[in-house]
């Protein structure tokens, strides 16, 4: 009994859906712009105070680029840019890669001037935010389910990343706790669905459920590996491209897939290969997991050789 509670207290461990954070840090951030005369001074005061906290946060942890399928963090000292998949605050519809822990300082300053508008002398009035702030950056946890691709259903001698065209196309999930499972590939330009299948994904729109510590290979076509009433995708792989992004997003609770006709009108039938651009697939990501602290996400690159 006492090795059972302790092992299920090790478990809500595991599964804690807060993630990570590091040690906090004491940043400055700061941001002027002209008080606006649609503005009271509260609302000026907040609108520049919360691109005060975005520089800050920028500072400490850099700021997030959206390249077509990739999110990248670039360094503001040397400019450069780092793949990440790691979770994503927001502040004033920006993404930030950290959150505000305590306000330790706040300081606005007013300054007057003035501009000819059609050759008639304005004054305005520009507000400068000086900003302190005790913050933390998001730190991606630990996966907690084990997922690799596989060009045939031998678990053991058939785990590969490289795949010639026509070769079988499987993908191993196992995971510790019941959840519901989401599936993309991504080829720079789109991402396209896997999983669901095509053919319940309008019965499974929040997940394919998985159940705890059952082996699944997908896209084989074998009764333990899905429901009863399930019909399964068989996939052979396929691409022109030379490296290609599969994605998998697990969670412990259920969650909607992207809204595939954005895009593409004639995209709202689900027995078709449904897909959304790249970066409006990261973009989904990225608020999918703010929404939901129990989403994971992992990614495995798939390269297509000869």
């Amino acid at each position: 009994m006492y090795l059972r509670i302790y092992l299920s207290l090790l478990l809500l461990i595991v599964m804690a859906c807060s993630a990570k954070a590091q040690k906090e840090i004491t940043v400055v951030g700061e941001y002027q712009s002209e008080w606006l005369t649609s503005e009271s001074k509260d609302q000026a005061h907040k609108r520049i105070k919360d691109q005060a906290i975005i520089n800050a946060l920028e500072k400490a942890f850099g700021k997030p680029i959206f390249q077509g399928n990739t999110t990248y963090i670039k360094n503001n000292e040397n400019g450069g840019l780092t793949e990440t998949k790691t979770g994503f605050n927001m502040v004033a519809d920006s993404y930030v890669k950290g959150e505000v822990i305590e306000e330790l300082n706040t300081e606005f300053k007013e300054y007057k001037g003035s501009k000819a508008i059609s050759n008639e002398k304005k004054e305005y009035i520009e507000i400068k935010c000086i900003i302190k702030v005790k913050a933390r950056e998001f730190i991606e946890p630990p996966l907690n389910f084990m997922t690799y691709t596989l060009n045939c259903v031998n678990i053991e001698n058939c785990k590969t990343t490289n795949f010639k065209n026509n070769d079988n196309f499987y993908l191993y999930f196992k995971s510790p706790v019941n959840g519901y499972l989401a599936v993309f590939l991504d080829d720079i330009t789109s991402s396209s669905v896997l999983i669901p299948y095509s053919y319940n994904r309008t019965k499974y729109i929040q997940g394919f459920p998985v159940e705890a510590s059952k082996e699944y290979i997908l896209f084989y076509n074998d009764k333990k590996n899905c429901l009863s009433d399930m019909l399964i995708d068989e996939l052979s792989w396929e691409s022109s491209s030379g490296l290609e992004k599969l994605c998998i997003l697990f969670s412990t609770i259920p969650f909607s897939l992207p809204d595939f006709n954005k895009n593409n009108e004639s995209n709202s039938d689900v027995s078709l290969p449904q897909n959304i651009l790249s970066e409006d697939f990261m973009k989904w990501v990225i608020k999918k997991r703010m929404e939901n602290k129990c989403m994971q996400y992992s990614i495995i690159y798939i390269q297509s050789v000869k």
